[in-house]
């Protein structure tokens, strides 16, 4: 139901069991949880905060668990800081945190991290407005949208796709 404030109300609790299990990762996905709640809220700094402690939290502790599912929450992590940079003014900032997590996500292989690398940073080319760029990293998205049938990610790449087709004036 998308009740994010709800979930806010979650957030101490899951980042203090987090704490008393004494695992990094489990504590590292609370931060995580903390950060994209808040992002959905609009409260990009606090949102940056959670995520970057996510990630220091990830990246000395070891592995996350999520590797286990497909995805590695550095990417995850970074490619949010990247929309969060977006959102409080840092244009090129986000940029560099975008291709930080695209990097990575090629540097680990797991194929739902880089389709969520490249849909990030598609949109924030868009957002950018920069259609040539975000042409080409959406359509890599959707190719591996397609040969993996990650559909939320398809429908992101196509209206990516489809802005920058527009932008370049190839339609019409």
């Amino acid at each position: 139901r998308a009740d994010l404030r709800q979930s806010m109300r979650q957030v101490p609790e899951t980042i203090d069991l987090a704490r008393r299990i004494g695992e990094p990762a489990l504590l590292a996905e609370a931060y995580h949880f903390a950060g994209v709640t808040t992002f959905h809220l609009g409260a990009f700094q606090t949102a940056r905060d959670w995520l970057h402690r996510s990630l220091e939290t990830g990246e000395s502790g070891g592995r996350y668990h999520s590797e286990v599912y497909g995805i590695n929450m550095g990417v995850f992590c970074r490619a949010y800081i990247g929309h969060c940079d977006w959102h409080l003014g840092y244009p090129d900032r986000a940029l560099n945190m975008a291709n930080e997590a695209l990097s990575l996500a090629r540097e680990v292989s797991h194929p739902f991290s880089l389709t969520l690398a490249l849909a990030y940073l598609a949109m924030l080319y868009q957002f950018r407005r920069e259609p040539d760029a975000a042409l080409k990293t959406a359509e890599e998205a959707r190719g591996l949208c397609q040969e993996y049938r990650f559909n939320y990610y398809a429908a992101w790449s196509a209206l990516v796709r489809a802005w920058a087709i527009a932008e370049q004036g190839r339609i019409g």
